[in-house]
């Protein structure tokens, strides 16, 4: 009834469904997801039409398959129309700009925009009061709340575009228990596992504007480490991966050269070039008896424009004191902390290291204790600075102006900053133009 008065009837009964639905849910829905659907209605009002049909096939295939098989391969052929036609709306609808707008998560969140939504509907439901006052208030209200979230979004677009690095060289994407890092010179782009989740991993990859990968690194097959792989086949020019113990390891490994990837079985001596940084692989090496899952993790550093990295994938003791026996790594600014921040680590390896920040790509609350206490205190001690998705989310990092080369100074941007960001103990931080933006450098001694 309201929105007929600014529409014809039809219409406005055709638009009334969704909208009721988005509000009555949506303070629900966001205790699941965080987030506004923008453009939730007009896709709800697409999709509609093609619902009854997928449903009515859907449950038609159910009830016929266990008499009629084949009858019920028809209904299902016919149901796949429909429901691709509500997939394909759900998909573009979420490529959209601005198709998710942020809103403050859990209990508190959804109470918020239940409240938002009731004021909402009382101003445009409630009837002509003889005194116009309470909705005159109700609308003052409404619009300052509307300024108040547009403003804040706002300024957290401006606050980041300011405080992001334009030139930064390491990226840890937030993926949970899993890992995902870009390494990047200019418009060349390298990426070091690809996590548990291809969502995830897609959702990091759009938000730092990449869209093809020179060198992938799959350091080994666990499911943390490839599960994403559906997000980056055809994306990929060459790709480094370790030996395939199994048969899904090999088809992976089939899916990226039919995606155009250039495949090659990393071995300690193989060398490259990302733009203009150098990497080398520092394990696997031929002979020893540590090749695959864990222990043979594909170890690789780069070296170039101000950093010089190490990433361990899941290295364990054993292989990182077999790694040191070749020939130790030596000093490095940036090292990926093996297995998550489990304890089975080397403090010796990661006091040759040195670095001046350990990037641990970990979930949050996850049931394996990472990063444990040991491993946090083995970094302490090798006056390393902790990095850690659970807590900062994704975490990205630059090389300083002016930094020396050695021990180099390191510009960080982490996603959430929090009462601990300030770095203490053997750092300098230097002031930034956001709180949520930093630079590490060693003390000297």
């Amino acid at each position: 009834r309201v929105l007929g008065r600014w529409m014809p009837g039809g219409l406005a009964g055709v638009i009334a469904i969704p909208v009721a639905a988005q509000l009555a849910c949506q303070p629900v829905l966001i205790l699941l997801n965080p987030s506004i659907p923008l453009y939730g209605v007009p896709a709800n009002l697409l999709a509609a039409p093609a619902a009854p049909a997928a449903t009515v096939l859907g449950l038609l295939a159910a009830l016929l398959l266990p008499i009629l098989p084949g009858v019920a391969e028809g209904a299902m052929q016919l149901a796949w129309l429909p429901a691709a036609w509500i997939a394909a709306i759900a998909t573009a609808s979420e490529k959209l700009p601005g198709g998710a707008l942020p809103w403050w998560p859990g209990a508190a969140g959804a109470g918020a925009l239940a409240a938002v939504t009731l004021l909402l509907l009382a101003v445009l439901l409630g009837r002509a009061s003889p005194s116009p006052l309470w909705r005159r208030r109700g609308v003052a209200t409404l619009m300052i709340v509307t300024c108040l979230y547009a403003g804040s979004l706002m300024g957290q677009g401006v606050g980041r575009s300011m405080a992001f690095p334009a030139d930064w060289q390491i990226a840890v994407c937030d993926i949970g228990q899993g890992d995902a890092v870009v390494v990047r010179d200019g418009s060349h782009y390298g990426l070091i596992d690809v996590g548990p989740d291809p969502g995830l991993l897609s959702g990091c990859l759009d938000e730092l504007g990449i869209d093809r990968l020179e060198l992938l690194v799959l350091t080994h097959f666990d499911l943390d480490h490839v599960g994403g792989i559906d997000a980056v086949i055809g994306r990929v020019d060459a790709a480094l991966v370790g030996i395939a113990e199994d048969a899904r390891d090999q088809q992976l490994r089939e899916r990226l050269v039919e995606g155009g990837a250039t495949l090659r079985q990393a071995q300690r001596g193989d060398a490259g070039t990302l733009g203009a940084l150098a990497w080398h692989v520092l394990w696997p090496a031929a002979g020893t008896a540590l090749q695959t899952g864990n222990d043979g993790s594909v170890t690789v550093a780069f070296d170039g424009r101000g950093i010089h990295s190490l990433f361990l994938g899941d290295l364990g003791e054993e292989s990182q004191h077999a790694l040191q026996a070749l020939a130790p790594p030596g000093r490095v600014d940036v090292v990926k902390v093996a297995h998550h921040g489990s304890g089975d680590q080397s403090a010796e390896l990661y006091a040759g290291l040195s670095a001046t920040a350990g990037l641990i790509s970990v979930g949050d609350d996850n049931g394996y204790g990472h990063p444990t206490a040991r491993l946090l205190d083995i970094l302490a001690g090798a006056g390393t600075f902790a990095l850690r998705t659970d807590i900062h989310g994704m975490v990205v990092l630059a090389s300083a102006e002016n930094s020396p080369p050695t021990g180099a100074a390191l510009t960080v941007w982490i996603e959430k900053p929090g009462d601990d960001w300030e770095p203490d103990g053997p750092y300098r931080a230097r002031p930034a133009a956001s709180a949520a933006r930093t630079s590490l450098e060693r003390e000297a001694g």
